[in-house]
């Protein structure tokens, strides 16, 4: 396993970022069919550093609500390119972590918003906030069993 190494707190969301543009070009981490995560890819992909994962899982939970909100916002605005703008910002969150399901939901809502279909989008919002639960609780769990 590799050694835990601490980050500077500024350079997490930069972290989180240089792991989501990794993803494509690796091997991407993406949950099998039926589960919320793939942890062994996870772990694989954060070359085993618990710390890094701990930084990522906590910026994550609190930065999905304020995507959440926005991507809200943008759907009672009626603001296709607003909805298509916070569900990309969205997608890229949960892409750091291969969350199948809570991705395919954020990629429809983008979609959706850039075609500009608003009823689609807003009958997309409840499997959205749905997978998005999901998602916390399982990174939520993760976070703990690394830190016992």
């Amino acid at each position: 396993m590799a050694e835990s190494r601490t980050m500077p707190q500024f350079l997490a969301p930069l972290a989180v970022i240089l792991i989501g543009l990794a993803g494509p070009a690796v091997a991407a981490v993406v949950a099998p069919p039926g589960k919320v995560l793939d942890h062994a890819a996870l772990m694989a992909r954060l070359d085993g550093d618990t710390v890094l994962l701990a930084e990522i899982v906590e910026l994550f939970l609190e930065s999905a609500p304020r995507l959440m909100r926005d991507l809200k916002k943008a759907l009672a605005a009626r603001d296709g390119a607003s909805v298509e703008r916070a569900a990309h910002t969205l997608k890229g969150a949960v892409a750091n972590f291969g969350a199948r399901a809570a991705l395919e939901t954020t990629m429809r809502m983008e979609r959706l918003g850039h075609e500009g279909d608003l009823t689609g989008a807003r009958r997309a919002w409840t499997p959205l906030e749905k997978e998005m639960g999901r998602l916390k609780k399982a990174l939520a769990r993760l976070a703990e069993e690394h830190a016992a």
